[in-house]
């Protein structure tokens, strides 16, 4: 039986592999947001319903284009506009 100790760093291990795969995921999908083109991504807006979060998503990956930045700092940029841009960033990966 393993000790408390041994379950604990287990668990940590688990969770920082968990965090490891989530975070290259998000990058995969915002990889793809930034190579969409932008007639691409009008086409999905009136799939969105929550328009602003969009707008808010979609001048943040164009700025961060400009910008020619890492995708690390795309993916700072989009987790700054909250949980619902996090959100839709995901269903326009989806929809390409």
């Amino acid at each position: 039986m393993k000790s408390r100790e041994e379950r604990k760093a287990d668990l940590k291990k688990k969770a920082k592999e968990t965090t490891a795969r989530v975070d290259k995921m998000l990058a995969d999908e915002l990889s793809a947001l930034r190579q969409a083109t932008r007639t691409d991504l009008e086409k999905l807006r009136p799939k969105i319903t929550d328009a602003e979060t969009y707008q808010r998503l979609m001048d943040a990956v164009e700025q961060s284009t400009r910008r020619n930045e890492s995708l690390a700092e795309l993916k700072s940029r989009v987790e700054k506009l909250g949980a619902a841009a996090v959100e839709i960033a995901k269903k326009v990966v989806g929809l390409l």
